[in-house]
């Protein structure tokens, strides 16, 4: 988890410092600023990969497109060698570095290409375009308010508040959050503030805003019983948590008491080259009788 923040449109460094500053809990391990005329990125960063250089906001080599980032690139590695094969050269072992080639290969396709969970935010100061993208399913929140030629982002709402803007509330998604418990789709609490939907991209350029969506779900194979179901899901899920215990940190597993959790621990343990660490919690001997009980 890491926290990224940021503006086009603006000249003010002790903004975007406020900005980045609210959500430092969210990456406790290094902060980095970009900023140029009119724009400025930041992150608070939790390292996992390239812990000692990735650090971010990252940059290619002629300093004309800048990426800061929230999340995991699972097949980094492969568009990386595909990129290095193209040409591209490349400074860090990082998955956020593999982002900034891929726009300079694919532009706003490189979205694409990638298989993971992710909130990026992408300046390409050529073109004063500023690109925000979405994971497919939407695991990483990504948070932005448009006002005539100004764009502020941030993972959390409370980013955004540090600038002065309207603070009027929404009362369908008020509405909303009090009957399901969350806001589906692109309302927040705020009716200035929108999430950005999972599976989409905005692109900010000249003052107007353009959003695309760049994947959908697949169609439902019907003729799939349930026995053919499990035999193709077993081998999906050993390849995605594979893929994701990708780190240079120590890798475990938040045990629930489900299914679900011990089916993703006993995948995970087929790959991991040591014993694999797991965790649970407990909320006090008063609340776990009760539900015993139950």
């Amino acid at each position: 988890m890491c926290g990224i923040a940021g503006f086009v449109g603006l000249d003010d460094e002790v903004l975007l410092h406020r900005m980045i500053q609210v959500i430092h809990h969210r990456g406790p391990d290094d902060m980095g600023f970009y900023t140029d005329t009119g724009v400025g990125l930041a992150n608070a960063r939790l390292s996992i990969i390239d812990i000692q250089g990735g650090h971010q906001p990252i940059g290619n080599e002629n300093g004309t497109v800048h990426v800061t980032y929230n999340g995991e690139i699972y097949n980094y590695r492969q568009l990386r060698e595909e990129l290095q094969r193209l040409g591209h050269k490349f400074r860090t072992q990082s998955d956020t570095e593999v982002i900034v080639h891929g726009y300079e290969q694919y532009g706003e396709k490189f979205v694409t290409k990638l298989n993971g969970m992710f909130a990026i935010a992408l300046w390409d100061a050529s073109r004063r375009r500023l690109v925000l993208a979405r994971d497919r399913m939407g695991i990483k929140p990504l948070y932005y308010t448009v006002k005539s030629e100004t764009l502020l982002f941030g993972s959390e709402l409370k980013a955004i508040l540090q600038a002065p803007i309207d603070r009027v509330v929404d009362r369908q998604a008020l509405y909303t959050i009090l009957n399901l418990s969350y806001i589906p789709g692109e309302r927040t609490l705020l009716q200035a503030i929108r999430k950005l939907p999972p599976s989409t991209y905005l692109v900010f350029e000249n003052g107007s805003t353009r959003i695309e969506t760049y994947w959908t779900l697949p169609a439902v194979n019907e003729a799939l019983n349930e026995e053919n179901a499990l035999d193709v899901l077993g081998p999906i899920l050993q390849e995605s948590i594979q893929a994701q215990m990708v780190a240079d940190v120590p890798v475990g597993c938040f045990l629930s008491g489900g299914l679900d959790t011990s089916i993703l621990v006993a995948y995970a343990s087929k790959v991991s080259t040591e014993p694999l660490k797991t965790f649970c919690m407990g909320f006090g001997k008063r609340q776990m009788n009760s539900k015993m009980r139950n």
